[in-house]
């Protein structure tokens, strides 16, 4: 009947039963010994705390686990043409879709260490970067991405970043 509730459970301990009703219990013997405790909420949002997180600002990105050498190095690390993709004039679908293909590329082909130029944002409204960010922002997405710092001087300086990747 449609809307009767006389069979449904009230509480948390008979939806249990009803739903373990059909379980039955090993003959073995087992160790006594506690169950383990199921964590609160608040002791599970505290556990989480210790879960290394990427390190991230405006200029550098590096997942946990990879030294901090790793930025160090990448910064310094000659990248060639050939891994460099250039995303000036570029609107953000554009560049977006280039930078993914790159990625995948770059990884096809086993290379390491790739450059974006995403510019300084000086030919934009207002003369602010669009795409600076939203690189950043993306690289962070993909798996592939261990780290990334701004290029040196050299290199596109803070209109350009070097990636590190898998």
């Amino acid at each position: 009947m449609k809307g009767d509730h006389r069979n449904k459970p009230n509480t948390e301990d008979e939806l249990f039963e009803k739903e373990m009703g059909h379980v039955r219990r090993l003959n073995h013997k087992i160790a006594e010994r506690p169950l383990p405790q199921r964590p609160s909420l608040s002791d599970a949002m505290s556990a989480r705390r210790d879960i290394p997180t990427p390190i991230r600002d405006a200029e550098k990105f590096i997942r946990p686990g990879i030294h901090q050498s790793a930025l160090r190095k990448l910064r310094r690390t000659p990248i060639s043409h050939a891994a460099t993709l250039d995303l000036h004039g570029h609107n953000a679908a554009e560049a977006r879709r280039s930078l993914t293909e790159f990625v995948r590329q770059s990884r096809h082909k086993g290379v390491r260490t790739i450059r974006v130029i995403h510019g300084k944002g000086h030919g934009s409204a207002g003369s602010q970067p669009v795409l600076k960010a939203k690189v950043r922002e993306w690289l962070q997405e993909f798996p592939a991405v261990l780290a990334f710092c701004s290029a040196p001087p050299e290199g596109g300086g803070t209109g350009a970043v070097n990636v590190l990747l898998k």
